[in-house]
């Protein structure tokens, strides 16, 4: 497989204007293959380390900040949810963390308690009806995700990472990391709560094996170019997605 192809064909599909290795490459930053593995200079050492604990610090403190801006809205979900539905108003599912362990992600549920699918592999259409009313509403704005916050600080998560994934997740009828060569790289960061394949508009179900390569070349490029200014960036440009979706929701 071409390293270019999936990207060429995501950055075709989603109309971003050119690939993200195209992007990255401008930079200087990136070797010519976002499956190669990243400059030494920039992935070890005393720099590595420190970038880390100022990401941790710029986590912890983005995380205290959205609890206490957001907190009128985390408690009207939880009486909503509770009230339209009744049950548990966040919805707990097993993920795969850094280095491939396992954590326990919060999230607002969405869906109608009988509904709920641990496993992750149940798809739900925009139209759902097993969707909670305003369900959609609240994927689209990604507010079923700020509990995640949560887990930001637990250490589980960062503002920005790869997505993390459900454990063995399907890919057209296929196990994700035996679909796609290179998978188990992306646990190499810690997950985030958005990323550079989320803020350039690969959201929702993954459902072919192109999908699914777009999004680990674009993970594999966050590899390459993690920095802080390039987090600050990715935030930047997940809320203009976000906004951008919301103007086009229900359509």
């Amino acid at each position: 497989m071409s390293a270019s192809t999936p990207l060429d064909a995501s950055s075709h599909r989603l109309g971003v204007g050119g690939s993200a290795l195209g992007r990255a490459q401008d930079t200087s930053q990136l070797s010519t293959d976002p499956r190669a593995t990243p400059n030494p200079s920039r992935a070890t050492g005393h720099t590595r380390h420190r970038t880390l604990f100022l990401k941790r610090i710029v986590d912890v403190a983005g995380a205290v900040l959205g609890l206490i801006v957001f907190s009128p809205v985390l408690v009207l979900a939880v009486l909503w949810i509770s009230a339209v539905d009744g049950g548990q108003p966040i919805f707990r599912q097993e993920r795969l963390g850094l280095h491939g362990k396992f954590f326990v992600i919060y999230k607002f549920r969405t869906v109608r308690a009988q509904y709920n699918d641990p496993t992750g592999r149940t798809i739900f259409g925009r139209e759902d009806a097993r969707l909670l009313p305003l369900g959609s509403f609240m994927r689209a704005s990604r507010l079923d995700e700020l509990p995640q916050l949560v887990n930001i600080l637990r250490g589980d998560m960062s503002l920005v990472g790869p997505r993390p994934h459900v454990p063995h997740m399907i890919v057209d009828g296929q196990d994700y990391g035996s679909l796609v060569p290179l998978y188990d790289r992306r646990t190499e960061m810690v997950p985030g709560l958005t990323g550079w394949a989320q803020c350039n508009g690969l959201n929702g179900p993954v459902r072919t094996q192109q999908e699914a390569e777009a999004r680990l070349d674009h993970d594999l490029v966050y590899l390459q170019r993690f920095s802080i200014g390039f987090d600050l960036k990715i935030m930047a440009r997940t809320v203009f997605h976000v906004l951008a979706a919301l103007r086009q929701w229900p359509n």
